[in-house]
């Protein structure tokens, strides 16, 4: 089971403000989606899960911590890992979009739809599909998660295999770690270093 805590609550709140903070931008739809996504996971968490789980803690402790720190940097070496197999990735159309937007709001985008997946994809979906199987709910809401990309990525190969292997990843790391925060702190690493990236070689 991937449980919440008190640092995945934090960035959590962190989404809705950077809400705010890109809505000041006048950005309209872009900015839409990823606040219903947000609320989307938190909302059937509560529904289908009843009560979500959430770790004990009554702060972070030293092992606590290096856990977190240990799972966050393993799976960023895996995703940069993926990221050289699927060189292609630096080609999809959802780059398009972030290049209208200036640095700023496009890091805070991107960190959003990161946290609000992750709510959905892994906070509820990989936890759902693991009452069945812990097998089934890791690669069935990896296959979900690739779907999901299918819109924004088209049919690109390259791009649905990152997309899916990041899906295993994130909800074994979820798993293996019993947190949220593993797979999000992952998933906000990965958004913020693709597109710096993207910045860098544009």
């Amino acid at each position: 089971m991937i449980k919440r805590d008190s640092t995945s609550d934090a960035l959590t709140v962190t989404a809705f403000f950077l809400t705010l903070y890109i809505s000041t931008f006048d950005l309209g739809v872009v900015i839409i989606f990823p606040i219903v996504l947000l609320m989307t996971g938190i909302l059937l968490q509560y529904y289908m899960l009843k009560e979500p789980s959430r770790a004990k803690e009554k702060y972070l402790r030293g092992k606590q911590v290096t856990n977190i720190g240990y799972y966050t940097i393993l799976g960023f070496a895996a995703i940069f890992g993926i990221g050289l197999i699927s060189p292609e990735i630096e080609k999809l159309p959802f780059l398009s979009l972030l290049k209208t937007l200036s640095t700023t709001p496009a890091i805070a985008f991107v960190s959003l739809i990161a946290i609000g997946e992750e709510q959905v994809f892994r906070g509820f979906l990989t936890n759902y599909l693991s009452k069945r199987s812990v097998f089934f709910g890791i690669f069935g809401s990896s296959a979900i998660f690739a779907a999901f990309h299918l819109a924004v990525y088209g049919q690109s190969a390259a791009a649905l295999f990152y997309v899916l292997a990041s899906g295993v990843l994130f909800a074994w790391l979820g798993i293996r770690s019993g947190r949220l925060v593993v797979p999000m702190l992952i998933h906000l690493l990965n958004n913020a270093g693709v597109y710096l990236l993207m910045v860098v070689y544009a």
